[in-house]
């Protein structure tokens, strides 16, 4: 998939898509009609994107030597052995 295609999907208008998102009942009942399919594939998209983008800032950090503040957050996230924290490994939501 494309950036092209993500933003095409993104400025066409779908009123199913539109109400299913206060009637999530809608998307499940018609995935495709409702463009719950194109949904979930645009945003997995996404998120491969974001990963990628985080695994080679990550893949380039020294520790201890913060270029930005994703290096401040991974190094915090490394130091902290309280489990209550919200720093403690994956509890902090992405795992360097």
């Amino acid at each position: 998939m494309t950036e092209t295609h993500v933003f095409r999907n993104l400025e066409d208008f779908n009123l199913l898509r539109e109400v299913s998102q206060f009637l999530p009942w809608i998307s499940r009942t018609f995935p495709k009609l409702s463009g719950y399919q194109e949904t979930q594939r645009d945003g997995e998209f996404v998120r491969s994107y974001i990963y990628s983008f985080l695994r080679k800032h990550m893949d380039a950090h020294e520790p201890g030597k913060p270029r930005t503040f994703l290096d401040m957050y991974a190094d915090k996230i490394n130091a902290t052995t309280d489990p209550s924290s919200s720093f403690y490994k994956s509890v902090g939501g992405i795992v360097f």
